[in-house]
Formats: structure tokens, C-alpha cells, sequence
């Protein structure tokens, strides 16, 4: 019989060969599909704001200041919806209506950085052409665009010289960016892995907790158990003893143990294909009378979410905890709010 248990460690052996093996790990079920919908958004929204195309830029890495190195890369956001990989420096995707979205890859013959691997595992939804040359892509890229009509660049930086009509066009971010809310099938099986691997990264750190481990110890316990470096983090952990959890985003790791345990606050997470788990959870120390009405304290909220979990999934069901759109701000994100009858309840608890 499979257990919750065996369930989870399966989904962290993925994430894990997905990070020892990018060129060989299997895709999530649902891409092509994911690609379809999310394809489709992308041409309505150019549609409805009178374009014929859109250049989605994953970005260039930024080096340090005097230094040959690079800061970590993170690619575009838009992009890596379309290819949910890092590995993709100063690619470019063009999507024009009526289309298969069109990827345009760089894969620099360099001896000294191994260059990306292209994805050749967006082939089943997406067209790619490889190139070795940064100044071939553009070309090429260059001469799609010149076909393409009314085209759009969407990239941290506008490029005159690729011959887009504008940049960033904000009619086209409002309508793809308030449909990312709405998760595909694909995405949300991303979510659910990338959530297995944390759940093991917060079992292995609580349990290093109330061994006695320093934070610095705690934090590589919750990166070994997880399979995960630093560089792999979604943001970068909150490992915080005692009075260290008064911090809203505390970034330090002492080395040494504190003299008496208090508390401990966690606020870490993991990555699947691009997209991100974030948990947060906070434990009192069982030694001590301050400690256990501290763990009192907890046990109490903890119930009160609960609550609120609950609501959501009545709402779901349509149940009486609905939640309404209350209004839609100028970056064209709604925002909701829980019924009259909910938040009477919700004022209730003590």
C-alpha cells in the first residue's frame, strides 16, 4: 500500500532528478495543454490591444559590480511560464497570433561556462531554433519581427534595434497577468511538488530544532532533506531562535546554539519547474512555563486558520464563507473580500 509518506518522498525523487539531470528528467503531465491555454491568453490579450505579436525576453544575468561573476539568474517571469527553466540566459520566445509560440535558444559553444542544454522537451508545444551566437539570435529574431506586424517587447530593458512598436505595453501585462491567478492543471502539479520537497525541508529542520541544532545547522537540514542549494531557494530561508523571530525577514545563520530555547520560526520554501511552495510555521520549546504558554498560544492560532482554511473551501463548494471581488486596482489585479455574514464570524474568535 502507497502511504502519504511514500507519496511524498516520490515527489521530492522527481524534483531531485530534475536537479541532478535536467536534460533527462521526464516533463509533468498537462504541458502541452498548459501551453494551449496559456497561448491562447497571450492572444486575446494582443488582440484586444491591437497587436499581432509579442517578444517575451527571459532576461541576461547581471554581473557583480567589478567582478567576473554573475548574480544568480531568474528568468522573466512571462517567459518561464512558456519554458519553466532557468537555464534559458538571453532567450527569446515569440508568440504572434494564429502561431505556435516560437523559441528562439542560445546555447554559446564556451569552455569556460557549460552552456544551457536546449529544452528540447518544449518541441511537443512550442517550435526552437538553437543558436550559438548571440548575434545570429538577434538576427533572426530580427528578421521573425519584421514580419510579424504590430509587435510588443516584453523584457526588463526596451531594444530599439529589434523593431518592436512598444514595450511593456501595459493593456497586454493587466490581461495576462490577472489570468496567471487561475492556475492550469500543469501549474498546480508543479505547485503540488514543489510542496512535497518543502514538507520534507520543515520536517528535517523541526526535528533539528529540538535536537538542539543552531540555526546555521537547522537551515542545512531543511536544504539537505529538500534537495536543494541555496541557489535553488524560491527566496532565501527565515531560520530564526528565540528573539530572532521578532524580525519580519531576519537573513542571518548563528553558527552557535543559544544558552535557553524559546522558540523557533521558519519561513522557507521550494521550486518545481519555475514555480514555488511557501511555508511558515513557528514551534515553542516543551521546557519551560514561558515556552508552554508560548505553545498554547500557537496551538490557538494555528485552530483560528484552520477556520479560515475551512472558508476557502466552502467557498469553493459554495458554501457560506463566499469570497467577492471588491475592486480591480491599477496594475488590473482584483482584489476580494469575504461576505458581511464571514466577517461577523471571523470577529468573533478569541
Amino acid at each position: 500500500m502507497i502511504t502519504p509518506a511514500d507519496h511524498v518522498q516520490e515527489r521530492v525523487a522527481c524534483i531531485l532528478r530534475i536537479t541532478l539531470a535536467p536534460m533527462d528528467f521526464v516533463m509533468l503531465p498537462g504541458y502541452d495543454k498548459h501551453i494551449q491555454t496559456i497561448t491562447a491568453r497571450w492572444q486575446d490579450a494582443l488582440q484586444a490591444a491591437g497587436l499581432d505579436a509579442a517578444v517575451i525576453a527571459a532576461g541576461t544575468p547581471r554581473m557583480y559590480y567589478q567582478d567576473d561573476q554573475a548574480m544568480l539568474f531568474r528568468a522573466n517571469p512571462d517567459f518561464a511560464q512558456f519554458v519553466p527553466t532557468d537555464a534559458c540566459m538571453d532567450a527569446c520566445l515569440l508568440l504572434r497570433r494564429g502561431q505556435r509560440p516560437r523559441l528562439f535558444f542560445l546555447a554559446p559553444e564556451d569552455y569556460w561556462h557549460a552552456p544551457p542544454a536546449p529544452p528540447t522537451w518544449v518541441e511537443t508545444a512550442i517550435d526552437m531554433d538553437v543558436f550559438n551566437d548571440a548575434e545570429a539570435l538577434r538576427t533572426a529574431l530580427g528578421q521573425a519581427v519584421s514580419t510579424s506586424g504590430r509587435t510588443v517587447l516584453m523584457s526588463e530593458h526596451p531594444d530599439s534595434n529589434l523593431g518592436c512598436t512598444s514595450h511593456n505595453d501595459g493593456r497586454v501585462l493587466a490581461e495576462v497577468h490577472h489570468h496567471r491567478a487561475i492556475k492550469t492543471p500543469f501549474e498546480l502539479e508543479a505547485v503540488s511538488q514543489a510542496t512535497a520537497a518543502a514538507v520534507q525541508g520543515h520536517l528535517a529542520a523541526r526535528a533539528r530544532f529540538f535536537d538542539g541544532g543552531s540555526e546555521f545547522e537547522i537551515n542545512h537540514a531543511y536544504l539537505l532533506a529538500s534537495a536543494q542549494v541555496a541557489g535553488d531557494l524560491p527566496y532565501g530561508n527565515i531560520v530564526a531562535l528565540n528573539e530572532h523571530a521578532a524580525v519580519l525577514h531576519y537573513p542571518h545563520l548563528d553558527r552557535t546554539q543559544p544558552a535557553e530555547r524559546f522558540s523557533f520560526l521558519i519561513d522557507a520554501g521550494a521550486r518545481s519547474f519555475g514555480y514555488a511552495a511557501d511555508i511558515t510555521r513557528t514551534y515553542a520549546h516543551p521546557e519551560g512555563e514561558v515556552q508552554r504558554e508560548f505553545g498554547d498560544l500557537i496551538t490557538v492560532r494555528a485552530a483560528l486558520g484552520l477556520k479560515l482554511v475551512n472558508i476557502g473551501r466552502s467557498a469553493r463548494s459554495g458554501g457560506v464563507g463566499r469570497f467577492h471581488p471588491a475592486r480591480v486596482d491599477g496594475r488590473g489585479r482584483m482584489h476580494w473580500c469575504l461576505d458581511t455574514r464571514v466577517r461577523e464570524e471571523v470577529a468573533t474568535w478569541r
